[in-house]
């Protein structure tokens, strides 16, 4: 705009020095005069452009500081409001500035603290104005403003001087070629200028965009952060659970609950078989259940860790031997004795009575003796049961039982029959 205004004012004293040197006579001698009167006049308005601005600019520092002063005033205000507020805060009947409920202590210092804060910040934007130094940049101006003043005034004093001589020469010349070409060289210089300003203000356009970009980009990066954050307090959220979940895992897996309540039961099972298995082995035979045993492999301290585990240990007179060197006959009495004393175990806890009992074979693994001690072992428990059915094809054994459910195959099928009911 400064280059636009200093051209237009060149187009503009050319134009007015060509209309008064076009009737001049005499173009050589008379511009040769002319020309040191034209250099002084553009020298005069080129000092009394400066002047306006520099008129303009004390102006403008003076409203400035009288905004600010405004702005001071103003701030000052607020802060004898806001220790208003605070005072008002110690009464009992505090009301809260936003809502207007009455607010509990807690509430009261939070408010306090905020209006603290906030005075804070008022006091920092005094301190700011109050420290601008704007007087020593005004009395620059306007010492810088007196002495050009003080040019003007000689200037127009030989301005004065020099009219007089410019309009003797305005009746002479008639002519000027010169000028015409300097006119036109100043056009040209001021198309010029506007095309760079026309660049200038693209390139501010660019600027323009590229800064609401980055605008955009800062408000998106604030966005993540605040989602980032939120993110962070959800995975120590998570993670708090994630442990929880965790030990509520160990606690009902086969190391926590589900140990501790097989660990209740096992001394309840191991004598309920024991029992049995006496009777079925005429006192011979025992089994121990251990639920622990030592690794193979050692722990980083040199000692053997322990784990859970379920072992039936099962012995008789001539020590304890693994469950697959006794015989079928033996293996089916230690199976008889555990799974009847679990059956009587579950039952007892879920305050029920045994109500059905069914031995499937296993009598043909069993010698006459051992058949005939299975048999009291039954009879000694009937009264435990409200059913016992005992599935077998040894015919001897008929007649150990009172009922029977017969069953016989022919070349027609097979046929059942109830004796004893």
């Amino acid at each position: 705009e400064e280059t636009l205004t200093q051209g237009k004012n060149r187009a503009e004293k050319i134009k007015q020095l060509k209309a008064q040197l076009v009737e001049l006579p005499e173009i050589d001698e008379k511009l040769k005069a002319l020309k040191p009167l034209e250099k002084e006049k553009e020298d005069f308005s080129t000092l009394r452009q400066k002047k306006l601005e520099l008129e303009n600019k004390l102006t403008t520092i003076k409203s400035s500081m009288a905004l600010k002063n405004q702005q001071k005033e103003s701030l000052e205000k607020k802060i004898l409001e806001i220790k208003s507020h605070i005072e008002s805060l110690d009464n009992n009947q505090a009301k809260c500035p936003t809502c207007g409920q009455v607010i509990n202590a807690d509430q009261k210092q939070k408010v306090k603290q905020e209006y603290i804060e906030e005075g804070k910040k008022i006091k920092t934007e005094i301190i700011k104005i109050n420290t601008a130094d704007e007087d020593s940049e005004i009395k620059k101006l306007e010492a810088t403003l007196e002495s050009e003043e003080k040019v003007v005034q000689e200037l127009r004093s030989l301005f004065a001087n020099k009219k007089s001589q410019v309009e003797k020469l305005d009746l002479e010349v008639k002519q000027l070629p010169d000028l015409e070409k300097t006119l036109l060289e100043s056009e040209r210089e001021v198309l010029q200028k506007e095309s760079d300003l026309n660049i200038l203000r693209s390139e501010e356009k660019d600027a323009r965009n590229l800064l609401g970009a980055a605008s955009e980009l800062i408000s998106r990066v604030a966005q993540l952060e605040k989602v980032a954050k939120q993110k962070s307090e959800e995975k120590i959220s998570l993670q708090k659970d994630k442990e929880m979940f965790e030990e509520l895992s160990i606690a009902f897996g086969k190391k926590g609950i589900q140990a501790m309540i097989i660990e209740a039961a096992i001394p309840e099972i191991e004598e309920e078989s024991n029992k049995l298995l006496g009777r079925l082995s005429e006192g011979r035979m025992k089994i121990t259940l251990e639920t622990q045993k030592e690794t193979k492999t050692k722990m980083s301290d040199g000692e053997k860790g322990i784990v859970e585990t379920l072992d039936i240990i099962i012995s008789d007179e001539m020590g304890e031997r693994p469950y697959e060197m006794y015989s079928g006959g033996e293996a089916f009495r230690v199976n008889f004795a555990i799974r009847l004393a679990i059956s009587k175990l579950l039952t007892h806890r879920a305050g029920a009575k045994l109500q059905f009992l069914v031995i499937d074979e296993g009598f043909g693994s069993q010698d006459a003796p051992g058949r005939a001690r299975l048999v009291e072992a039954i009879d000694a428990i009937k009264d435990d049961f409200e059913k016992i059915i005992i599935i077998t094809h040894i015919e001897e054994l008929k007649e150990e039982f009172p009922v029977r459910i017969e069953v016989s195959k022919n070349n027609v099928g097979s046929t059942f029959e109830v004796v004893g009911a």
